[in-house]
Formats: C-alpha cells, structure tokens, sequence
C-alpha cells in the first residue's frame, strides 16, 4: 500500500504511540532479584538488538534475492527487483536506527549494572564498530547511483557483522538473559516489548520505502 502524506503521517503518529506503549510495558514489567529496577532498561535494550538483528537479516536475504533477479533476468524475481532494492535498502536503515538505540542503551545499561564501558566489553565494542561501518554504509548508498552496488552494500554490512559478533567472546555480558531466566512473567514482557517493536519496525521500513520511491521519481522528473 502506497503511503501518501496522510497516510505517513499516521504511520509516524502509531510508531510513537507504539514506542511509548513499549516504554509503559517496560515500566510495568516484573523487576528481577540481581538487576532489580535496572531490567526496565534492559527489557528495551534486548528488544531492539534483536528486532536491529533481525532486520539486518532481512536486508542481506533481499539483497541476494535482488542479485537473484539480475542473474536470471526472468521471472517474478527479475520482474520486481527496484522494489527489492528498496524493500532491502528500508530494511537496512531500520536496523541501523534499532542498532544505535541498542548500542546507546546497552553502554547505559553496562555502566548501571556492572559498571562497564562499552571500549572494555568485547560485545559493546564490536556493537560500536558495527553501528560506524552501518553509518557509513548508510552514506553510501545515499551517494552512490549503481543499484547492484547498493545491494551489494546491503549485503555485506549484515555478513560482516554475524562474523564479527560470533567471533567476539564476552567478558560480564549476559548470554541471552531473559531466554534463560525461569520466569515466565519476564519472558512474557519481554517478548511482548519486542511484539511491539517489530510493529514499529514494519512502519518504520514502510515509511523509509515511501522515501526511496519519492527520491527515485524526483530523479526521473
């Protein structure tokens, strides 16, 4: 669905309402004994790294789709590349604003419950290191015209980060916390939070979309 000014702007309107109902879930969710009121935080942090992850995923399968397109030159795949490109591009930008979000929190957090910096923790530092090659990847799609290099940017910025995320150990950050926690309160909260979340990050891409499609027909005008 094409999403005119009204439409956008509603689209905007329900992805703040959604954020604020994430941050009311937060508030209301069950503390845990050893973090105590910090969770509250870390509730957010932990949703928004793996909606961040997720969409890098989904940015790097519709790039190889897209390439798929371009190698066969036939078919439904071929047929709707641009749109790909644009689904894949969206995707992409939704993750790198989830990741900075993610990486701002998960240096707040840190530094509240274990008293950590994001430059001593192996995990955080590659988060950082990760969020300035998504920037710079950001940049460059906006400057470069060659749509199969776009893609191709598309793809390599999620490959690079699942290789320098599975090779960096951990030195105090938990281990996927909430998946091992033995209450089903928190477990319940968190995959609500993250419920909501991925909502926020459908708009999100649905409204970066109807960016590219404004900037692409501007420059055939």
């Amino acid at each position: 669905m094409e999403l005119n000014p009204g439409r956008r702007k509603t689209a905007l309107l329900i992805t703040f309402g959604l954020i604020i109902l994430a941050i009311v879930l937060a508030l209301v969710a069950p503390e845990e004994k050893t973090l105590g009121n910090y969770i509250r935080l870390i509730y957010i942090h932990a949703a928004v790294t793996w909606v961040g992850m997720a969409m890098f995923a989904i940015s790097g399968l519709l790039s190889l789709f897209y390439f798929a397109g371009l190698i066969t030159r036939s078919g439904p795949l071929a047929k709707k590349t641009t749109n790909v490109l644009h689904l894949s591009s969206a995707s992409q930008s939704t993750a790198i604003l989830f990741w900075t979000a993610s990486v701002i929190m998960g240096s707040y957090a840190a530094s509240l419950t274990w008293g950590g910096r994001w430059w001593t923790e192996p995990r955080l530092r590659v988060a950082v290191i990760i969020l300035l090659m998504a920037i710079v990847a950001f940049i460059l799609r906006l400057i470069v015209q060659s749509a199969p290099v776009r893609a191709g940017i598309n793809l390599g910025l999620p490959v690079i980060s699942v290789l320098l995320l599975t090779k960096t150990g951990k030195l105090v950050h938990p281990n996927n916390a909430f998946a091992r926690s033995d209450s089903f309160q928190i477990k319940l909260f968190v995959g609500l939070i993250t419920l909501v979340f991925i909502v926020v990050a459908i708009n999100v891409t649905r409204l970066f979309i109807a960016g590219f499609k404004d900037k692409e027909a501007r420059v055939y005008d």
